[in-house]
């Protein structure tokens, strides 16, 4: 199993621009996760399908081509974990990454007004 990674980062730097009068603000910050996800489930068996495709054809019912390969898909993907014909395990990755920042400046007109812009 895969050990779950957390990288989290960031920054944030200011100052002024003109002195006492326009000022601005940068940060930014990043986290990318990993985790792997692992999954017990059951599907059935290639001999149980075979054998209730048989079934369906001993009796003329139609047999679902799209099902079947859906199951043979769902085989593929998976890993067996024991013997068992319905057993299987599944290993997914997963990843979960975050970015963010704020830019701001300030301008300074005069004691009563000034002017704000964030984004």
């Amino acid at each position: 199993m895969q050990e779950i990674r957390n990288n989290q980062f960031g920054f944030a730097v200011g100052g002024p621009i003109i002195k006492n009068k326009t000022f601005f603000f940068l940060t930014g910050e990043a986290q990318l996760a990993v985790a792997g996800l692992s999954i017990l489930d059951t599907t059935p068996s290639p001999a149980w399908v075979s054998a209730g495709t048989s079934v369906l054809q001993k009796y003329g019912v139609p047999v679902n081509q799209v099902s079947l390969g859906l199951l043979e898909r769902t085989r593929r993907m998976c890993l067996p974990v024991r013997r068992l014909p319905t057993t299987i395990w599944r290993m997914r990755l997963n990843t979960y990454n975050s970015y963010n920042g704020i830019v701001k400046v300030d301008h300074r007109f005069s004691d009563k007004h000034s002017l704000r812009c964030a984004f």
